[in-house]
């Protein structure tokens, strides 16, 4: 798989069982082309590790804020995109920020996890458990960092203008509040007295 955001720099590959010894099963990827892939299999509270291998194309650096790892359960409507539940997301930093400048293997371990369904890709449904690697990247903060202080003096704005609105509303309550309490106490007592 190539590297999100890095173009053609570079190759990321999962290693979850280096020696070999983990059951597979054949699996149907799609309805529609009849895909089918190995699958290792997990059972629920199993420990899932393995190492991830980045390989980097000659004379190639990756400038990056840290290398994130997340596993990852997931249950899609596939009738309806819009309904995706994320029911496990564990997450593990695996490097620091840095530079990748030539092949690198990080081994990983997500202990004792949690894999309360089997999976399963239907006609309408697909559960599954995936490993998601993310090289966090920095690409244009400071733009980032004007449009935030930009809405943040907007919003401090808006909130003055709401105070002394707020303000006004009130000291105009309090000069009428006295004038309607002395015609409700006159009212009172015309009629107490008749």
């Amino acid at each position: 798989m190539d590297l999100l955001g890095l173009g053609s720099k570079g190759h990321i590959d999962f290693i979850l069982d280096p020696q070999g010894q983990r059951k597979q099963i054949e699996v149907k990827l799609d309805d529609n082309n009849n895909k089918r892939s190995l699958q290792y299999i997990y059972y629920d509270g199993e420990d899932v590790g393995g190492s991830v291998q980045i390989r980097l194309k000659k004379r190639s650096k990756v400038e990056h804020q840290g290398i994130r790892l997340e596993f990852i359960g997931k249950i899609e409507m596939l009738n309806d995109r819009s309904t995706i539940h994320e029911f496990i997301n564990l997450s593990k930093l695996l490097a620091l920020p840095g530079e990748l400048t030539e092949n690198t293997s990080i081994d990983f371990h997500f202990p004792n996890v949690e894999k309360p369904y089997e999976s399963y890709i239907g006609i309408n449904v697909k559960l599954r458990y995936f490993l998601r690697l993310t090289i966090i990247r920095r690409f244009t903060n400071t733009i980032d960092e004007r449009k935030n202080e930009s809405l943040l003096k907007e919003i401090e704005n808006h909130e003055q203008r709401l105070l002394k609105q707020l303000n006004n509303e009130c000291v105009r309550i309090t000069q009428e509040y006295p004038s309607h309490q002395e015609e409700f106490q006159q009212r009172l007592q015309q009629l107490t007295n008749n």
